[in-house]
């Protein structure tokens, strides 16, 4: 009897506190679609809960689209589909695809979770589709699919794998946050955000409107247009740039063209190429290369100090007569002024070993 009495007040508890869960907002529908292509399981989860601060989505083998919106509430919706013949095939792969939801520390998680023994016959996928406030923090982690997080202006921590990726903020302003991406095998943009720290690996980037980058960067193919300051670590990378105030780079075996450099940069580099044109408001160069062929452009009429060295390498430079020029050996050191002005602002130091370096005016 008392077991009994124990069970149906354990019984009435948990329906007090779902029952008090709804009332803070929550909303979940589930059903079952036919499509073209085979069967879909939709799950819509609806948070009315202006207290969750971040939004974390664990997902692989799917796409996850969130988009920023002006409401307080939070809308999750889930779309499992399955390319299967019949309904009980498709039921069968469903029952082994689940999604976790939890709260923790205002921070609302969902995940795609996978039963240890799952397999497919058939091929499916997992989508999100989510809108957020405005300002809410993102985690996000996606692997074998796309992701497209737009109009947000909240920090964005993402892991993605294999797919292809949008990120922007909402339009005409720039998301003042700071954010962390580490991507491999990604395709896709970056655009209007305050401060971005990355990791990238076998991916083809273009970065637009970024105050400042910090990059470590292997096997890649990346595009930085009117990024303010951009700090890059290197490795086997193509690297287009274009408008920056500042550039720092350390970097080995990569192709490197930079146009459009305001103010200052830091080059040092082994085993690759290097392409640079600085604007006429450039304040300082100084450039430490080895096995790299370099050219560097520079207005005609900007004047200039200018100090280096080259080792088993040509120094070249179309007003090379306005400098002293000391050869010992292998190595060649110049110094000297360039252009009209007797006390320049400007400071250009280079050196390089193995490779040419050739200066020019444009």
């Amino acid at each position: 009897m008392k077991q009994l009495i124990l069970t149906i007040c354990l019984t009435f508890f948990y329906s007090l506190v779902f029952s008090a869960n709804t009332k803070d907002g929550d909303d979940q529908k589930d059903s079952i679609i036919v499509t073209r292509k085979g069967f879909k399981r939709y799950e819509k989860i609806v948070l009315k809960n202006p207290k969750i601060q971040s939004l974390r989505i664990i997902n692989r083998h799917g796409n996850i689209n969130l988009k920023g919106w002006e409401s307080d509430s939070i809308k999750v919706e889930v779309f499992v589909t399955v390319d299967a013949q019949g309904k009980e095939q498709a039921e069968e792969v469903f029952d082994y695809i689940t999604i976790e939801r939890a709260l923790f520390d205002k921070q609302q998680r969902f995940r795609t979770v996978y039963e240890e023994e799952f397999f497919s016959n058939y091929p499916f996928t997992v989508d999100y589709e989510i809108k957020v406030p405005f300002n809410l923090n993102l985690d996000i982690t996606n692997e074998l699919g796309n992701t497209y997080l737009t109009n947000t202006n909240g920090s964005i921590m993402l892991k993605a794998e294999y797919g292809k990726m949008i990120i922007n903020s909402q339009p005409d302003q720039i998301n003042k946050a700071n954010h962390q991406f580490n991507l491999k095998f990604i395709e896709g943009t970056i655009d209007s955000l305050h401060q971005v720290n990355m990791s990238v690996t076998s991916c083809s980037l273009q970065l637009k409107a970024i105050d400042k980058t910090t990059i470590s960067s292997e096997y890649s193919l990346i595009g930085i247009n009117n990024c303010k300051n951009n700090s890059i670590k290197s490795f086997t990378d193509r690297l287009n740039i274009s408008i920056c105030d500042s550039l720092s780079i350390k970097g080995e075996q990569s192709i490197v063209f930079a146009d459009h450099l305001n103010t200052y940069g830091f080059i040092e580099m082994k085993k690759g190429n290097l392409n640079l044109t600085c604007t006429s408001s450039i304040k300082g160069i100084e450039l430490a290369n080895e096995n790299v062929n370099t050219n560097l452009h520079f207005p005609q009429k900007l004047s200039y100090y200018i100090n280096g060295e080259v080792d088993e390498a040509e120094f070249i430079h179309p007003n090379i007569s306005n400098l002293k020029i000391f050869r010992e050996g292998s190595k060649t050191s110049f110094t000297g002024i360039i252009g009209e002005e007797k006390e320049p602002t400007t400071s250009v130091v280079t050196f390089s070993k193995y490779s040419n370096l050739t200066f020019n005016n444009y």
